[in-house]
């Protein structure tokens, strides 16, 4: 719940006709196909779903996915000034959606003994002691990653920009971002409170490149993508290959414009940032990567052993004034006496959903290439409700 503001092998095969895809996980036994409550979905049911969400603007991808199948589907342009079909092939950004890969990354280094959830903000970096306000010095590891630490939110990029950063390297300018975050006020009551900050996966940031020894960003190609069989890569999708999609901009309503990879609007976006939610990825592999947080909460963990899954899926406590609860990157909300795992992020040209309801043996991601303004919300709770209400053709 996000309030807005690279050859691995394969482990699936891929079954395709233009920018629909059903996919079928790997597995021995049994046909899942016989009890799984999504392969009987037809793709053109995922993209009749997509199409009646996206209107005019440029491109929408997504599908519906168990814990043994997934079937995804794309409509659209991956730009508004090109006719290029936008696929699931393709990439898009995951905003605030890859912070639940920045906690897997952590919980790797707890796994191998690097880290532990119980460390406290004083342990990680005794050098800033002196100036580190008293208040954070017993906060955890594990209050950094369900925010619960005391971060200011830090909502806007503009924000970052009031942040001193005078070095050059990403690891220096992480460690210059950490020694200023823990010399200002906290704004709630650290360790009592739960609340959203992008302040708290920066720093997350700084604490992987120490544990590991590695640039954050190789260590989660290193210890999750991977392994896991997963894509990606930071920054917007064109910084993969031009014939990427665009991310768009909507000046007037109904108007959408791509966005240039060397414009403002993207390289003020300072890269130390990453950690906290700068990751693009193939819309296959996102489906793949929802598909093991349900196979997790089900009960067949890949990676990570299930008691760690278990830390990953917890919320300590809920937002004040709301019914959700804030896990390691995942928004959790009991409704009927079902639970939701589920986030949305956005980088206002980009954006990305997903919601896992584990009782149902389904999960669902919706992502777009451009700025939704105020109907985002709306744009992902309609079409994820529609996608996960799909009955199989049989």
């Amino acid at each position: 719940m996000y309030p807005s503001g690279l050859l691995p092998n394969r482990r699936q095969a891929v079954l395709g006709l233009g920018s629909i895809f059903l996919l079928q996980a790997c597995g021995g036994g049994k046909d899942p196909q016989l009890a799984d409550p999504v392969s009987g979905i037809k793709p053109e049911q995922i993209k009749a779903v997509l199409a009646k969400a996206r209107g005019n603007a440029p491109g929408l991808a997504g599908g519906v996915i168990s814990d043994s199948a997934m079937v995804l589907a794309a409509d659209g342009r991956r730009s508004s000034n090109a006719a290029a079909p936008l696929t699931t092939g393709n990439w898009l950004h995951l905003g605030s959606n890859s912070k639940s890969i920045t906690a897997m990354a952590i919980a790797v280094q707890v796994e191998q003994g690097k880290l532990k959830w119980t460390d406290t903000l004083a342990a990680l970096f005794p050098e800033f002691a002196t100036s580190m306000r008293p208040e954070y010095r017993q906060r955890t590891l594990l209050d950094v990653m369900s925010f619960r630490a005391g971060f200011m939110p830090m909502l806007q990029f503009s924000e970052f920009e009031q942040v001193p950063i005078t070095t050059v390297g990403l690891g220096e300018q992480r460690l210059e971002f950490a020694r200023w975050l823990l010399a200002q006020a906290p704004v709630n009551i650290p360790g009592s409170t739960t609340e959203y900050s992008n302040a708290s996966y920066v720093l997350a940031g700084a604490i992987v490149e120490r544990a590991s020894g590695k640039a954050f960003e190789q260590t989660i190609l290193d210890t999750v993508l991977t392994p896991l069989g997963l894509r990606g890569k930071y920054g917007l999708p064109q910084t993969v290959g031009l014939d990427q999609p665009a991310a768009h901009l909507q000046p007037n309503p109904g108007v959408f414009e791509p966005v240039a990879p060397d414009s403002p609007v993207v390289s003020a976006v300072p890269s130390y940032l990453n950690s906290a939610g700068l990751l693009s990825m193939p819309v296959m592999d996102y489906a793949r990567y929802a598909q093991i947080h349900l196979q997790a909460l089900r009960g067949k963990p890949t990676l990570l052993r299930a008691d760690t899954f278990k830390v990953l899926h917890t919320a300590p406590g809920k937002v004040p004034g709301s019914e959700f609860g804030l896990a390691l990157g995942w928004g959790l909300l009991t409704q009927g006496g079902k639970t939701s795992y589920e986030f949305t992020g956005s980088i206002d040209v980009m954006s990305a959903y997903v919601k896992i309801v584990p009782s149902d043996n389904r999960a669902v991601i919706v992502l777009n290439n451009y700025d939704a303004a105020d109907k985002l919300d709306i744009l992902f709770t309609q079409s994820s409700a529609e996608l996960l209400a799909l009955k199989p053709v049989r």
